[in-house]
């Protein structure tokens, strides 16, 4: 068993998509969000990648299969931290009622 995540490679150009797809050693379309996949390096894979490209901010997004999992990965020169999602609900507004 494991975890399911669709990972989606925010402004990765496709030189990058391709490099971290040998770090990883996964196929191209587990990075573009078109399909899910089990990557529990994701985090030091991404890092790595980022050294490689140390000048540029390497944005990566993924959506666990869990409701509310949603995260963007921000990695530069090779340091690297998950942003997550925070779902805010509007204060109840009595004229929107129908």
């Amino acid at each position: 068993m494991g975890y399911y995540t669709v990972h989606t490679a925010e402004n990765l150009t496709k030189e990058q998509i391709e490099d971290l797809a040998k770090i990883a050693d996964l196929p191209e379309y587990y990075l573009t969000g078109e399909e899910e996949c089990k990557w529990y390096s994701f985090g030091d894979d991404f890092k790595e990648l980022s050294l490689k490209y140390p000048d540029e901010l390497l944005i990566f997004s993924g959506e666990g299969e869990e409701s509310g999992d949603i995260w963007k990965y921000y990695a530069k020169n090779g340091l690297g931290y998950t942003a997550k999602a925070i779902v805010i609900f509007p204060d109840f507004n009595e004229a929107e009622l129908e």
